[in-house]
Formats: C-alpha cells, sequence, structure tokens
C-alpha cells in the first residue's frame, strides 16, 4: 500500500489515488485494504467525483457487445477475456461502495448512488405517504411479518429475494411506527438490522437502524431524512423491484384492513402484481392475484377477503415464490 493511501490524525481523507480506486473496482485489494478505503471515501467528496470518473469508465465498457448478452461459456469453451472478467468482479464493488456512501449521507456520494442505480423513484416511504393518515397507527396486534409461523423461523436461511420481500415490509412498518411514535418502533428496527445481516455495507445499514430503533424522540423531517437515506441503501443492497414489492404489499394490507379504497386508487397495482404472472408462481398466488384485481377495482371491496388475498400474496413472495 503506498503512502498515499494512509492518513494521520487531522489529515484530509481526500487523495486516495485513481489507481487505487480502480484496483478497488476491479477487486484487487485486500479485505483490510478496501475497508480502509471504502471509509476514506465515505468521508469525502472528492473522492467520491473520481470514482464516479471510475464507473462512467465501466459503464462504457458495458455499452460494448459482450459475452454478458449470451449464452454463458460450456465446458471446454475458451475463458472470457480479461478485461470482461474484471467488469463482471466490478459490478459487486460499486454496489458496495454506493451503498457506504449513501448510508454515510456524503452528498456526492447520494448523487453517485442515484444516478447509478436509479434508487429513489419509489420505495417505503412513497408507499406510506398514499394511506389514509387520519388512521396511521398500525392497527392492534398487527403481524407484519406473516411468513414466520413458529419460533425459530427467522433464523432459517432465505433467498435473496425472499429477504428483500421481507425488508420492504417492515421498513414500511417502520415508518409508520416512526410517524406514530408506536412502541413497536424499536423491535420493527430490530427486525431489519438483523435481515440485512450479510448484505453489502450490512455492518453500516445495521448500526443505523439500531440506533433509530434506540431513539426516543418523535418523527421530525431530520428523521424522515434518516429513514430515506437508510431505506434507499437497503434497496440498493438487497435489489429495488422486490423491496418494492414488500413496501406496496404491506401498506396494501394497512390499506386494506383501514378499508383505504385511496391507496389502490394512486398505487401502480397492475404493475406490481404483474409479477405474480410468472411461470414460478404458484396457482393459488395466481388467484389471489386475480381477487385482489377485481377486489380494488369494486366500489364496495369485501375487505377481509382482499386483506387475506394480500396477507397470501405477502407471505408467498416473502417465501421466495
Amino acid at each position: 500500500m503506498s503512502d498515499r493511501d494512509h492518513t494521520t490524525p487531522g489529515e484530509a481523507a481526500n487523495d486516495v489515488a485513481p489507481e487505487r480506486l480502480a484496483a478497488l473496482l476491479d477487486g484487487k485489494l485486500t479485505e483490510q485494504e478496501r475497508e480502509e478505503i471504502l471509509k476514506r471515501l465515505g468521508r469525502s467528496p472528492e473522492d467520491v467525483a473520481l470514482l464516479a470518473n471510475a464507473v462512467a469508465a465501466i459503464r462504457e465498457i458495458e455499452g460494448e457487445p459482450s459475452a454478458d448478452r449470451k449464452t454463458p461459456a460450456r465446458v471446454g469453451e475458451p475463458a472470457p477475456p480479461a478485461w470482461q472478467r474484471r467488469k463482471r468482479a466490478s459490478r459487486a464493488w460499486v454496489v458496495t461502495v454506493a451503498t457506504l456512501l449513501v448510508v454515510a449521507g456524503v452528498a456526492g456520494g447520494a448523487w453517485f448512488a442515484a444516478r447509478r442505480t436509479g434508487a429513489g423513484a419509489l420505495g417505503p416511504a412513497h408507499y406510506v405517504a398514499m394511506l389514509d393518515q387520519s388512521a396511521a397507527r398500525l392497527p392492534a396486534g398487527w403481524n407484519g411479518h406473516p411468513w414466520s409461523t413458529t419460533r425459530g423461523d427467522q433464523d432459517v436461511p432465505v433467498s435473496p429475494r425472499a429477504r428483500a420481500v421481507r425488508l420492504g415490509a417492515r421498513l414500511v412498518d417502520l415508518q409508520v411506527a416512526v410517524r406514530t411514535s408506536d412502541s413497536t418502533r424499536s423491535i420493527i428496527a430490530a427486525d431489519v438490522a438483523r435481515l440485512v445481516a450479510g448484505l453489502p455495507a450490512s455492518a453500516a445499514i445495521s448500526e443505523r437502524y439500531v440506533t433509530i430503533g434506540n431513539r426516543s424522540d418523535g418523527w421530525s423531517p431530520s428523521l424522515q431524512k434518516e429513514l430515506d437515506e437508510s431505506a434507499n441503501a437497503v434497496r440498493m443492497a438487497a435489489g429495488e423491484h422486490d423491496v418494492d414489492l414488500g413496501s406496496w404489499l404491506e401498506a396494501a394490507r394497512l390499506a386494506a384492513v383501514r378499508h383505504d379504497a385511496a391507496y389502490f386508487r394512486q398505487s401502480a397495482d397492475d404493475r406490481v402484481l404483474d409479477g405474480f404472472t410468472g411461470s414460478e408462481t404458484t396457482p393459488e398466488s395466481r388467484a389471489a392475484v386475480e381477487r385482489v384485481r377485481s377486489a380494488v377495482a369494486s366500489p364496495s371491496p369485501a375487505w377481509a377477503s382482499l386483506t387475506d388475498d394480500l396477507t397470501s400474496l405477502l407471505r408467498a413472495a416473502a417465501a421466495g415464490l
């Protein structure tokens, strides 16, 4: 490691050499070297700009015809060229770095992450805002994780899709709990902190949610900003589409319990429900989707049945189905 990669107390941390950033993106650094540079990037908007330039170069390469859009190589075929292997390795590091920068709250990092991933368009706050705020509290005895039916289920390994859906649902519950000073806030935040384990930048994200759960203050714009930044980091790390699916389903369940027809008029439920029409979807889920479509189109939905169908869809999605 060069002298340039070290800082002394009080020294500005904005001098990471461009070649070190390139090595980071290529996955060539040791774990200790990666952690040191990532920490310094989180303190330096200048280095974020350098990183953005490096990523721009990667995106130019990705725009070229490549084997990524062809059938994977079979046994006995030539190995992909070195530049292509570097390109594949770089993608995971781009996500990790972007996530850390958003969690750190660096303005340049947030801009870079949004440009890179398109994050921020939806998210849990978007769906919570569409709920009827006159009945904002979580219902008494609300089961925000219907996928867990026995003690110990939460420790069973789940697929990436299942985890993302669960995170989306719990993030909605947390938004509602924080807005209404609900006593379950710390429990929900701890659940989110546990679910992110193993994701890129999981330690930083988890620490954010532990802090949010331990706070005793009520809702404020600054706390909402912290919730939004943290949720955006989760969406990038776990997968925006599936996190948003879980968020929509959980908010829809709350809307159904509250008889909040306006929620369904505002939300893009057709686009979300289309995610349950694939060949891997069970017949039960497809039937539930059709009943939900019919119910939300009705001027007088059968709210109890709608709630049951939405819960079954959330349970299926949270199982990775």
